[in-house]
């Protein structure tokens, strides 16, 4: 697994499995949330694909990926401590909607 990370635009974007997230960040229960919404989201307007994974017991945090933009460091500086604005928030993807887009 994990096939599809190297063709990422390292230089712009990082990604990480959200279960390592989870481990070893402290928003990552909160990415977790945000992840079970938009997935939520997509069931509702009709997903079969999220429809199945939100019927299991716990969603597969080992196989989905937080992919998120790299902070410029004259942005992050500039930016207020804490904040984190829509456009920058971390985009969570499953390695098959990866798989699949290639």
């Amino acid at each position: 697994h994990g096939r599809h990370r190297e063709q990422l635009h390292a230089a712009s974007v990082g990604a990480v499995r959200l279960s390592e997230a989870i481990r070893e960040r402290d928003d990552g229960v909160e990415l977790v949330g945000q992840f079970r919404t938009l997935i939520e989201a997509h069931r509702a307007a009709g997903s079969a694909r999220a429809a199945a994974l939100l019927a299991t017991d716990a969603l597969p945090l080992d196989e989905i990926w937080l992919v998120e933009p790299l902070v410029a460091a004259g942005a992050a500086a500039s930016a207020p401590a804490g904040s984190s604005a829509p456009e920058a928030r971390a985009a969570v993807v499953s390695e098959a909607a990866v798989a699949s887009a290639v």
